[in-house]
């Protein structure tokens, strides 16, 4: 689909299995030429293998090739990794680069993370990177052209004498953007929470977020109401009670208040599930916001 075109398929076909340790899988697809969608024919291929290896681990690689017939081929090569250290630890990561003419650098993709999961104690960081000029030949990225760096810490003991709470967790956390070349900061982002978990499995949190976000043009964000571009610090306190699925009216109640866009916004909202009886139930969903901002209110 091409904008509001439709693009003719005119074969395809694909393959997959395993043979021992090794996943296969490969596709291939021959399009038909539209003028009106300004549309060439073209022949899009993708090739991906994996090998299982140590436990619970595995590596791969993937190869995309676009082919038109009234210009270059395009193609992309991949390769990732999936290591399970251990019951709690795991390492990932892909690194991957197109043919787009121009940097190396420049089109390429890679990330890496890594994750202690543990029932007590958990950690994580991650660094990905998706070059200005990166293009895959078959599929598609969110966006190009940007950096992005997050990590996380969490603390959650087990209550042992508690006659009515199971669990407690405290949680931080932190997201910081920039463009690919880091000139400019895009996204910063940092987070904590306090969560209690009772023996009835209800769940009560409170969290605050520290924001900043950089606005490159202007957008409509409700009708008559612009924000301009600009860089902004959004603050927002949030605190929520989950009531737990065994109960006849369950789901979460929420209520949040803070800074948005130089203004405030406050939310109200619930979600859930209401057992008429056991047989039959509802899902309502209702969220409420105000927001007053200094280029008019919604």
């Amino acid at each position: 689909l091409l904008g509001t075109q439709t693009i003719p398929v005119l074969a395809g076909g694909r393959v997959t299995g395993k043979a021992g340790r090794y996943d296969i899988a490969a596709l291939n697809i021959e399009t038909r030429g539209k003028e009106e969608a300004n549309a060439a024919a073209t022949n899009f291929t993708a090739v991906r293998i994996r090998r299982d290896i140590l436990r619970r681990s595995n590596i791969g690689m993937i190869a995309t090739v676009r082919n038109p017939r009234d210009r270059d081929s395009t193609s992309a090569l991949g390769a990732d990794a999936s290591i399970r250290l251990s019951t709690n630890n795991t390492v990932l990561g892909y690194y991957a680069v197109t043919d787009v003419a121009g940097s190396c650098e420049q089109a390429a993709s890679y990330r890496g993370r890594f994750e202690y999961a543990g029932d007590r104690y958990g950690l994580s960081a991650e660094h990905l990177k998706v070059g200005r000029l990166f293009a895959p030949a078959v599929g598609y990225t969110r966006r190009n052209d940007f950096q992005r760096e997050t990590g996380s810490a969490r603390f959650s003991p087990r209550l042992r004498n508690n006659p009515y709470m199971r669990k407690l967790t405290w949680q931080a956390g932190f997201t910081y953007d920039t463009d690919a070349e880091i000139t400019r900061v895009e996204n910063r982002v940092f987070d904590g929470s306090f969560g209690i978990e009772f023996h009835s499995a209800d769940q009560a949190t409170v969290q605050y977020v520290d924001e900043y976000e950089f606005i490159p043009q202007a957008f409509r964000i409700s009708p008559g109401v612009t924000v301009p571009s600009g860089g902004y610090k959004n603050k927002t306190f949030t605190t929520s009670y989950s009531l737990a699925n065994q109960r006849t009216v369950a789901g979460r109640v929420s209520y949040s208040s803070g800074a948005l866009y130089d203004g405030t916004r406050n939310e109200a909202s619930y979600s859930g599930r209401v057992a008429v009886v056991p047989q039959f139930y509802v899902e309502p969903s209702i969220s409420l916001a105000w927001v007053d901002l200094p280029y008019g209110e919604f």
